[in-house]
């Protein structure tokens, strides 16, 4: 028996060369993949997908159980705002995540074989609990092969928003059929809740605007005030300067009347000085001529 085709192939890694397919070594090749990832760990990156996925099924699940029973008008919108409350990235998630069988299990809808087994998808960030962490050799080059479901998931049979809102179109409305009570809560607290909103803003935009008006009077009356104290005070600086000229001109009056007064009294001074040194003189000459006649 020819035993030549068991043998190892060359260049062939065997098995204990491949590294497991943990969290961290799957988050740690997304990084190399795209650079703003770099400044993630990967556990932080862990934890951030698995909040994402968490909020994704719970909208998803809500939808699926309380979202048919939903009448009215505006059952679309309302649906909608609720599921986006829950899970405000649901769109981008959908896209990824709609064709899974592990989010959309099939049963949820409209069949005569609701016990049919899913099949559940690996997913390589949920294995990291029971594996571990990895060890640092370098990742191999190979590539897992993706499990799919034993029925033909299309996009008619994708309960994507799309096709249920479509769903919702299409399906009659049955006669009696009320919404469970969690659900016509659920709604009648997002109306309420919405119109307690509106009503805050429109008291928010009132205050607002009284504020301002409040302020633009108060801002009025500051200036007011302010432009009557520039005045009384520019009334008293010409006042001020007006005085200052009065005196200034009653010392400069004063100042001639003194210098007036003084010459005046000089010119009277040296007048009797004068005249009581010629009366002395002409008293001299006459003893003088008393004495010759003697």
């Amino acid at each position: 028996m020819d035993f030549a085709h068991l043998k190892p192939k060359k260049n062939v890694p065997s098995y204990a060369d491949f590294e497991k397919p943990t969290a961290q070594v799957y988050y740690l090749k997304l990084s190399t993949v795209n650079s703003q990832l770099l400044r993630f760990t990967w556990t932080v990156m862990r934890d951030k997908m698995r909040l994402l996925k968490s909020k994704y099924r719970s909208a998803i699940d809500w939808r699926n159980n309380t979202g048919q029973g939903i009448d009215g008008e505006d059952k679309e919108r309302t649906i909608r705002e609720y599921i986006l409350k829950l899970c405000p990235h649901f769109d981008e998630l959908d896209e990824i995540f709609a064709s899974r069988p592990s989010f959309n299990p099939l049963f949820v809808f409209d069949s005569d074989h609701p016990s049919q087994e899913v099949v559940e998808e690996v997913v390589i960030d949920d294995m990291a609990d029971e594996m571990g962490s990895s060890n640092e050799s370098a990742l191999p080059e190979f590539e897992f092969e993706e499990r799919t479901s034993p029925f033909d998931m299309t996009e008619d049979t994708c309960p994507s928003f799309s096709h249920f809102k479509a769903q919702l179109a299409k399906k009659p409305k049955e006669k009696g059929k009320k919404a469970p009570t969690s659900s016509v809560a659920q709604l009648a607290q997002i109306t309420r809740d919405r119109l307690a909103h509106e009503a805050n803003k429109l008291a928010a935009q009132k205050e607002g605007e009284l504020k301002k008006i409040e302020l633009e009077r108060e801002k009025f009356e500051w200036q007011k005030k302010r432009d009557l104290i520039d005045q009384e005070i520019q009334r008293k600086k010409v006042e001020t300067e007006q005085q200052r000229m009065r005196e200034e001109m009653m010392l400069k009056e004063l100042q001639v009347k003194t210098d007036i007064r003084l010459k005046e009294e000089a010119q009277k001074n040296n007048f009797i000085l004068e005249k009581m040194k010629l009366e002395k003189e002409m008293l001299a000459i006459r003893l003088e001529m008393d004495k010759n006649k003697k």
